[in-house]
């Protein structure tokens, strides 16, 4: 029997006030934007890990998710994983 895909939790920066700022600036895409960009955050999520084009290191653990959108524009997301999830 094969196990499921290992998950890996997403969880979004807030600020010391409570906004979610990351997940405001998602908002103001349109519906198309934010599937890729979703689909690209469900890769990282249950595929990791993913190489470039879709991600690459930026070196002391930050790691950058680029969301290709089309017409030359690229949605860059900067991760990290906490110990307690991996």
């Amino acid at each position: 029997m094969a196990k499921p895909p290992r998950k890996t939790p997403v969880v979004f920066y807030r600020t010391p006030a409570g906004a979610e700022v990351v997940r405001d600036w998602l908002r103001g895409f349109d519906q198309a934007d934010r599937n890729i960009i979703g689909q690209d955050l469900m890769r990282v999520q249950f595929r990791w890990p993913v190489g470039m084009p879709l991600c690459r290191s930026l070196g002391e653990g930050l790691w950058e998710l680029r969301s290709d959108l089309g017409r030359n524009r690229i949605a860059r997301l900067l991760f990290f994983f906490m110990r307690e999830f991996q």
